[in-house]
């Protein structure tokens, strides 16, 4: 339960800020905000790791995703640790409405090729973070994949390497929900290509 609880807390505060610096002074301001705030996700779970479980599976459904392919988050408890992910992300949209947050940085109009695209690459960069830190690079890499995302699709998705807030951004009216959809679907997808060229790359090695 404690598990369920931190995954839904950490996915509403990531979604609020990430909505909440859409009304930055410049998108640079915005998109470090996202970043400053996915590594503190980070940190906090990385407080719930154990021998069999790691804690930053709770971050993000990227990173648990990941670390379910390697074996590193429990198969039983996944569902519903993605679901608090994703209630949590609701829970941070509906607060960016409450507060009636505009979002003066959002980028009204990409297109849905470029968005799965250069969202399947964050992806893969999100794979190949969450695998590097779980290895034992430091936290501070996770922040990586958010500056690369504001950098490639805007402000607005700097949160596609967590994939989870997008729900939220769209609850909150930010992002189109087309746009949300994909961008999720394909960080997704690229996180699984991130996980499995790690693995095929340190079978070669060996």
């Amino acid at each position: 339960m404690r598990s369920l609880s931190t995954a839904l807390v950490l996915s509403a505060v990531a979604t609020f800020v990430a909505g909440a610096a859409l009304r930055a002074a410049d998108a640079s301001q915005a998109v470090l905000a996202v970043a400053a705030v996915t590594a503190l996700t980070w940190l906090v779970s990385s407080w719930s790791t154990d021998e069999e479980t790691s804690g930053p599976a709770l971050a993000s459904p990227s990173a648990l995703l990941a670390l379910l392919l390697v074996g590193r988050a429990p198969v039983g408890t996944a569902f519903a640790v993605f679901t608090a992910q994703v209630v949590g992300a609701v829970v941070g949209g509906l607060g960016l409405l409450a507060l009636g947050t505009d979002g003066t940085l959002v980028w009204t109009e990409p297109t849905l090729v470029a968005t799965a695209a250069l969202a399947a690459v964050v992806g893969l960069l999100a794979g190949w973070l969450t695998l590097a830190v779980e290895g034992g690079q430091h936290l501070a890499w996770s922040a990586a994949a958010p500056v690369v995302a504001g950098a490639l699709l805007g402000p607005a998705l700097a949160v596609t390497a967590s994939a989870g807030p997008l729900v939220g951004l769209a609850v909150a009216d930010l992002l189109p929900w087309d746009v949300a959809l994909v961008a999720a679907g394909s960080a997704l997808v690229g996180t699984v290509l991130g996980v499995f060229s790690t693995s095929v790359v340190s079978r070669r090695e060996e």
